[in-house]
């Protein structure tokens, strides 16, 4: 992969943090006096819990919709804005928000396909080499994804694949490219890191597959 994730651009449906959309739960209506339904369906065919909850309802929080299911639709309570979760044995989601009026019916499919919005997720100490899947702001955009760390090396997943380039300041702080692969069921994954000087001259290529216990 050769795609330089700091310039990625793509608007999503659905947004984290409410970024330029209604938190408080105003929302225009189609007129219809029906209830909004989400039908959620977890990507790359994954199965996994669904959390549906009102944005600023700490009583309902993390409310779980379906279990362990790919797709899981659900008629909501009342027009709002909701924040909208997939978690899974093997993967990791980045939550989601959403806003939806009366008559509204949503389908949130390839919104989850997004850049670093889903991943597989391993973890732990494999083959000499640390290990760690979490979501964090790793591309400094505002927003969360998730990203795997190989011991000090980061890379932002997406799927079974992950990529990375980082821009260094120079001197210590090196100017890197990271990508690779997570097989589907954990059991490996195949890494290949690329550092540079500051004129842009390979310096270290570190390659391997890591097997996992």
């Amino acid at each position: 992969m050769t795609r330089n994730l700091l310039a990625i651009t793509a608007t999503l449906a659905f947004l984290v943090g409410c970024v330029d959309t209604n938190c408080e739960g105003n929302v225009d209506d189609t007129g219809s006096d029906e209830l909004p339904v989400i039908r959620n369906i977890a990507p790359y065919g994954w199965v996994g819990d669904h959390h549906i909850w009102e944005y600023d309802d700490t009583t309902s929080f993390n409310t779980l919709r379906c279990e362990n299911v790919n797709s899981c639709e659900v008629e909501l309570e009342e027009p709002h804005t909701y924040k909208v979760s997939i978690r899974g044995d093997l993967f990791d989601c980045v939550v989601q928000t959403t806003t939806v009026g009366y008559g509204w019916e949503l389908t949130l499919e390839s919104e989850w396909t997004g850049e670093g919005i889903c991943g597989l997720a391993p973890d732990g100490s494999y083959d000499g080499w640390d290990v760690k899947t979490k979501n964090l702001d790793l591309l400094d955009i505002g927003r969360d994804q998730v990203t795997i760390t190989i011991t000090q090396w980061s890379a932002v997943v997406t799927g079974s694949t992950f990529f990375y380039y980082y821009a260094g300041s120079g001197g210590t702080d090196t100017t890197y490219t990271m990508e690779g692969w997570i097989s589907d069921d954990l059991r490996e994954i195949y890494f290949l890191i690329i550092a540079y000087d500051d004129d842009g001259i390979e310096v270290n290529r570190l390659e391997s597959t890591v097997t996992l216990d």
